[in-house]
């Protein structure tokens, strides 16, 4: 009987404890079922408490009013996207307004919108102009993300990315790096707008574009995206800068002594210098001496075609073309026919020397001449000289060199006097012959030559126009003689 008794105390404690815990359990779920009944129609209804902000951190979108006791979200539709009392997770990763409803502990209720997409960006430069030169060949720049928000509600990012580009793509011009990415959360508030720095952008220009292609201006191009958690919420692509090789202004330029010199310069020192042949540089460097606001530069070390670039303090470039090639050389006096009738008499006339440049360059020279005539007959002094001469591109200029004096040593009928040129250049190390022939030798029968001087026996009236003679006829001693006489200049 006694075990009978302790079974059944046993049964009815835990039957009486079933029932407890029932009705725990009971009106806990009906407490709660009935509070968020009271919350759905708080946040079905048409007014609510007040307005308030959202935090974001990637993850949590928390309402920034205080302390809350319970959250709902919704979407657009009235979709409940999430209820509960803890912080409320942000919206899922698709375009969108959301709704945050969060219920204080006053019992008054505060209201938030967010949301996905329709945003609008831009980028920028901190700089939307920028010029390289032959020194100075990088450019750099701050780039910067604008991102507009045009709703009424907060607007979330996770990241921007952004490719840079050039346009037109120019051979020899890069830029690095060449992706540039912000992985943050980023919010931004109803009508409100943000600017996001995202960081710094290096081109530089290379040989190849300086001089094979001219340096053509070239525009850096951004194109990025905004996302959302993987989603895009905006994206653009625009230029924000121009970059440029420096324009080149024309200079001088003269060399003696192997040494050359580019210029001028005033107020604005020169720097740097590169030497191309083509588009190939074949030296450069700092410019280390200035001589009367010049720069002295190597010189071409060959024949051919140069140019000189020259970078001043401010960035400028001077550009100027030098030519080591072939020349041509003239001479002439001031008197093309002199007479003579004595032994000792002397006649005195002065020289000039006439060089062309034909090249496309600045042309610089050593020149040499000797006159040519019957040592039996005449005695010339100076009978010879020497000089130096820079040519500009295509020019042709005459030089006088010297007044001589020949004295007669012998009778004769005529006498010529002819001029042998060299022309040489001599620079780097390099030498070479522009120019060598006589001017003034007499030609065969019916065949102009270029006459310097004549001297003839007899009494006559002097010619002191340079140039071609004309056929005439004289006579000496019974005989005929054809004699070149000049008339005119080549």
């Amino acid at each position: 009987m006694r075990g009978l008794s302790t079974v059944a105390a046993f049964v009815m404690f835990l039957t009486a404890f079933a029932v407890v815990m029932f009705s725990v359990f009971y009106f806990y779920n009906a407490l709660r079922e009935t509070t968020q009944r009271g919350v759905e129609t708080i946040y079905s209804a048409v007014t609510h408490d007040g307005s308030t902000g959202i935090s974001f951190n990637g993850t949590i979108c928390n309402s920034t009013g205080g302390r809350y006791i319970f959250y709902i979200v919704t979407d657009k539709a009235g979709r409940v996207v999430y209820n509960g009392s803890g912080p409320p997770p942000c919206p899922p990763a698709r375009w969108g307004l959301y709704t945050y409803r969060a219920v204080r502990r006053d019992s008054g209720l505060d209201v938030a919108l967010a949301a996905v997409g329709n945003l609008s960006l831009s980028f920028s430069a901190n700089s939307s102009i920028a010029v390289v030169n032959d020194y100075n060949r990088s450019a750099a720049f701050k780039i910067r993300a604008l991102l507009v928000n045009p709703n009424g509600a907060y607007a979330l990012l996770t990241n921007i990315t952004t490719n840079i580009t050039t346009t037109p793509a120019a051979d020899g011009f890069t830029c690095a790096p060449s992706v540039l990415r912000v992985d943050k959360p980023l919010l931004i508030p109803p009508g409100g707008s943000l600017a996001v720095d995202m960081g710094a952008v290096a081109c530089n220009a290379t040989d190849a574009y300086l001089y094979a292609q001219g340096a053509p201006p070239v525009s850096l191009t951004v194109t990025g995206a905004a996302y959302y958690n993987g989603v895009m919420v905006a994206n653009a692509s625009q230029p924000v800068a121009s970059i440029a090789g420096a324009s080149s202004k024309p200079g001088n330029f003269t060399a003696y002594g192997g040494r050359c010199k580019v210029g001028y310069f005033s107020g604005d020192p020169p720097r740097y210098y590169v030497l191309l042949s083509g588009a190939s540089p074949v030296a450069r460097g700092a410019v280390a001496e200035t001589d009367g606001g010049y720069a002295v530069v190597p010189c071409p070390a060959s024949s051919g075609f140069f140019r000189y670039r020259i970078v001043t303090a401010s960035g400028a470039v001077v550009e100027v073309p030098v030519g080591v090639g072939r020349v041509l050389a003239w001479a002439e006096s001031n008197m093309t026919v002199a007479y003579v009738n004595g032994i000792g008499q002397s006649v005195s006339f002065d020289l000039y020397l006439r060089f062309t440049n034909p090249n496309a360059g600045y042309t610089a020279l050593n020149f040499t001449y000797r006159l040519i005539y019957d040592e039996r007959l005449l005695n010339c002094t100076p009978n010879d000289g020497s000089g130096t001469l820079t040519l500009q591109p295509s020019e042709t200029r005459a030089i006088y060199v010297a007044t001589h004096r020949c004295v007669v040593l012998d009778e004769f009928d005529e006498a010529n006097i002819a001029v042998d040129i060299t022309a040489t250049y001599t620079g780097g190390g390099y030498t070479a012959t522009l120019y060598r022939g006589v001017v003034g030798m007499p030609s065969f029968a019916g065949a102009p030559s270029w006459v310097v001087l004549k001297i003839l026996w007899g009494s006559g009236k002097v010619v002191a126009n340079p140039g071609y003679s004309a056929l005439q006829l004289a006579y000496r001693k019974s005989l005929a003689t054809l004699r070149w006489a000049p008339v005119a200049r080549p």
